[in-house]
C-alpha cells in the first residue's frame, strides 16, 4: 500500500499513487481481553491517507469463546495515535456488541495508550447516555458463541 502525504510541490502523481488512496489492507486485529473459542473469526481492514487511519474490525466468538476483561485493540501498521488536543474518548470510532438473535449494544471507544484503544458499554439509565464501564464478560451482556464486536471509524496518527 502506498503511503500518501509525502509528496512535494510540483511533483506529478502517478495513477498508482492516486488509486492507492482508497486501498484497504486486510489484517488480523490484535486483541487482549478476548478468548476466541473454536471456530472464532477475527478480521479487519485499514487504510492510511496522510495522517488519518480508517479502520474496521469484526471479532466473532467461537464455541467456548468469551470476553474476559476490558477488550483492548492494538492499532495496525505500528500506528500511534496523535493530535492536539489528545483524546480520551474517540468519537470518530464507534462500535457495537451483538448478542446474536437477541440485541445489539452501542459501544464507545477510549484511548488506552498511543497504540491501543478499549471499548466501553453505554447505558441509558438516566436522561443521557453514559459510558459506564469497560466491556467485560457480563457487560453489556454475557458473551457466547457467535456473538460479535464490530468497530469502525477513523483516528489521527503520527
Amino acid at each position: 500500500m502506498a503511503t500518501l502525504g509525502t509528496f512535494t510541490a510540483g511533483q506529478v502523481l502517478t495513477a498508482a499513487e492516486l488509486n492507492a488512496i482508497s486501498t484497504f489492507t486486510s489484517f488480523t486485529p490484535s486483541w487482549t481481553g478476548i478468548t476466541a473459542g473454536t471456530g472464532a473469526s477475527n478480521t479487519g481492514q485499514y487504510s492510511i491517507v496522510n495522517k488519518i487511519m480508517y479502520i474496521r474490525t469484526k471479532y466473532t466468538l467461537g464455541t467456548g469463546g468469551s470476553v474476559t476483561a476490558t477488550p483492548t485493540l492494538t492499532l495496525p501498521a505500528s500506528a500511534s495515535l496523535a493530535g492536539s488536543p489528545s483524546m480520551t474518548w474517540i468519537p470518530s470510532l464507534a462500535g457495537v456488541a451483538v448478542d446474536l438473535l437477541v440485541n445489539s449494544y452501542t459501544l464507545a471507544v477510549l484511548q488506552a495508550s498511543t497504540t491501543t484503544i478499549q471499548i466501553y458499554a453505554q447505558t441509558a439509565s438516566g436522561t443521557y447516555l453514559t459510558n459506564t464501564t469497560a466491556v467485560s464478560a457480563t457487560v453489556p451482556f454475557t458473551f457466547g458463541s457467535s456473538d460479535y464486536i464490530e468497530l469502525q471509524g477513523w483516528v489521527q496518527i503520527s
